[in-house]
């Protein structure tokens, strides 16, 4: 899809002596950007985070049904569950969830029991409108009747394809209500908003290419190639096997089997310091009070790549500590400051 970014020099370089209101979550700004809905054309004037979050959703919408998307909507997920405002949500792909493995998918008169349940009321019928207009946004219902709600084809394909891998389906249901919630609502996650400057505002991400650090970047050995015959072969160890057993390759010492042999390596993630998140935490909230919400994800898993029994903390030859954010969540960002540049109306309306 294309969309026509052309206005005209009165248009593109408004300026005032006034601070400017955000038209998504209402707070008055020095700089604002002027950015097309995607879904109707119409022009709003957003302040960076709400830019931000508008792209940011966009991008994680086009990408969900790739691995790096997935796990990005799931792990943030976690960065914003305690806002109060997500909790229908959550509520909704649960119904979806339970409606599908039920094989009652088809009738998508679900939905229209959630709004008429009066336990609901105060959750779910108060804020219909919203609602509705973020599941249509996110392609996940596209109509609706006196009678039910109707679900996109590409909706349902979607679940189809995932219908076997139960934790997997939920968790892309959800992703695909949530990111338009970030697109769109007023509301946001304090703790969603540290996390995501910690990865645009330490050079990791050059925010004008929309380019990664590669000094950063960290890399492991996924596979080796066997030279004599071009397979592709898990470790080292069953490399070397191979080349004795079949390539009749017989040496006296490990290391001049290399010579054989090209390591095929894998980005795992990039370099953020602790005194750079430390920094970052500190402009916005409490070390403590953020920490206490995001050693949940940690201890998940989430954010940063350590292996079984290593520290999650590493630390450089000069004594830096640091730690390996996971590779889809840089390559999404990068991917989301690309579609900024590229879809972007102004670089900003200033006062």
């Amino acid at each position: 899809m294309s969309y026509d970014n052309n206005l005209s020099d009165n248009e593109t370089n408004v300026k005032s002596e006034e601070f400017k209101q955000c038209d998504n979550c209402k707070t008055t700004k020095r700089k604002l950007y002027r950015v097309k809905d995607f879904e109707n054309g119409h022009i709003d004037n957003l302040c960076y985070d709400c830019r931000f979050n508008r792209f940011f959703g966009r991008t994680l919408q086009e990408i969900l049904d790739d691995s790096d998307g997935f796990i990005v909507a799931q792990e943030l997920f976690q960065l914003v569950r305690n806002g109060t405002y997500l909790a229908p949500y959550s509520q909704i792909a649960n119904y979806i969830y339970f409606a599908f493995i039920s094989g009652q998918i088809k009738d998508g008169s679900i939905l229209k029991a959630i709004f008429e349940d009066k336990k609901n009321i105060s959750q779910f019928s108060e804020r219909r409108d919203e609602i509705v207009n973020n599941l249509k946004r996110a392609h996940i219902i596209d109509r609706e009747d006196q009678e039910k709600f109707y679900f996109t084809q590409k909706f349902l394909e979607l679940l189809y394809k995932y219908q076997d891998k139960s934790d997997e389906l939920f968790s892309r249901i959800l992703g695909l209500c949530l990111v338009n919630i970030i697109s769109y609502s007023k509301y946001d996650s304090t703790m969603k908003q540290i996390w995501l400057r910690s990865l645009t505002s330490n050079k990791i991400i050059n925010r004008n290419t929309g380019e990664a650090d590669e000094e950063r970047l960290v890399q492991e050995v996924e596979k080796y190639r066997c030279l004599e015959c071009n397979r592709l072969i898990e470790t080292k160890e069953q490399a070397i096997e191979h080349l004795k057993v079949d390539e009749h390759i017989d040496l006296p010492r490990e290391d001049q089997y290399d010579r054989h042999l090209e390591p095929i390596f894998e980005a795992i993630g990039y370099k953020l310091y602790v005194s750079e998140l430390e920094k970052t935490i500190q402009r916005r909230m409490s070390p403590s009070a953020f920490m206490k919400f995001f050693s949940d994800g940690i201890n998940a898993n989430f954010y940063f790549y350590s292996k079984k029994g290593e520290k999650l903390i590493k630390e450089d030859e000069d004594g830096r500590r640091y730690f390996i954010v996971k590779a889809p969540w840089i390559r999404v960002m990068c991917k989301t400051l690309e579609k900024m540049k590229e879809l972007e109306l102004t670089k900003g309306i200033t006062s």
